[in-house]
């Protein structure tokens, strides 16, 4: 971890924000387009729907573009602007009054269920040839031209394999001469099945750092980071203290139905996926470590391994994600 700490460290000097940022913007700008593409002709295309994305403040006066992130977001041509209670109030009444202002973000999209679109994308895939497996997979190894995905009672072989395990990708690359600095950055989200009110947009109370928005399965408030082992029992106190937030800053909301969740981000400290064909290892390809933005960057990441898997150059920059870049 304290290594891990020290190069999250190092990358909070703003050269090294600003570079990151662009890599992301590779990977970030492209989404909604791409998912559009991906979802037409599956009759689920209402699965992504347009939205602002609302920074709500409670002191009126941080509601500013002047910071860093936003910098950086205006400078890319994001439409961007501060709007004052009145106008916070009409764009979403279920904002509790405490709320003065807010940084609003035009042009972004939202899904109504990220685990419908995975499936719904899944069975297009499927009706195109693809064919899934599910399997536990013990390790991987090169065999003359091919690779061997050993699964115990079964063992697969292919050319070409991609390593897309999230923040299990690591372990199967154990025994690979590659440094893997990936992280278990734990995320929480509760969610409220008959929530009495609805949120038109993706806000975020940036005060307590969770984004709460209208899903088809009810409102989700979902934000914190925990860094813990991938399969260490999920924390109680980080389940209640969302809760509490979630009400404080939605004072309508009904918590009569609730389930909640934890998810296992994978985090690299410089908040960049590694998608590469590592050196001295043909036939292998990475696309792991997408962070907090992996719903995002998941279709451009896609389309730039799909490029290397057959040969193609892509006509972006890789060497931001590259697997050498820990080196």
């Amino acid at each position: 971890m304290i290594p891990w700490g020290l190069h999250f460290a190092r990358q909070s000097q703003e050269s090294r924000v600003r570079e990151a940022a662009d890599a992301m913007a590779e990977l970030c700008s492209p989404s909604i387009e791409l998912f559009k593409k991906h979802l037409s002709g599956t009759g689920e295309e209402k699965l992504l729907t347009e939205s602002l994305y609302i920074q709500a403040f409670r002191d009126g006066s941080k509601a500013t573009l002047n910071g860093l992130d936003h910098q950086i977001r205006l400078a890319k041509g994001a439409d961007m602007e501060v709007i004052g209670q009145d106008s916070l109030s009409q764009i979403e009444p279920a904002l509790g009054p405490e709320f003065r202002a807010a940084v609003v973000i035009k042009g972004t999209g939202r899904v109504l269920s990220p685990g419908r679109v995975a499936a719904v994308l899944a069975e297009k895939a499927r009706s195109l040839g693809a064919e899934f497996i599910r399997a536990e997979i013990k390790n991987i190894r090169r065999d003359g031209l091919n690779w061997t995905i050993d699964c115990g009672k079964q063992a697969f072989q292919a050319e070409r394999i991609v390593v897309c395990l999230g923040v299990w990708s690591s372990n199967l690359l154990a025994d690979f001469p590659i440094k893997i600095p990936l992280m278990s950055e734990r995320g929480y989200h509760v969610e409220y099945s008959a929530p009495g009110i609805e949120l038109n947009n993706s806000v975020m109370d940036v005060d307590a750092k969770f984004i709460a928005s209208s899903m088809e399965s009810g409102l989700r408030v979902a934000g914190h980071s925990e860094f813990a082992p991938p399969d260490a029992p999920p924390s109680k106190q980080h389940k209640m203290r969302l809760a509490r937030l979630a009400k404080a800053a939605f004072p309508g909301l009904n918590e009569e139905k609730v389930s909640f969740w934890m998810g296992r981000r994978p985090s690299f400290p410089d908040s960049l996926p590694m998608i590469d064909a590592p050196e001295n290892h043909p036939g292998l390809y990475f696309n792991f470590g997408h962070s907090h933005f992996g719903l995002m960057m998941s279709p451009a990441s896609g389309e730039l391994t799909a490029q290397l898997i057959c040969d193609h150059r892509p006509n972006v920059n890789l060497s931001a994600y590259s697997a050498q870049r820990f080196e």
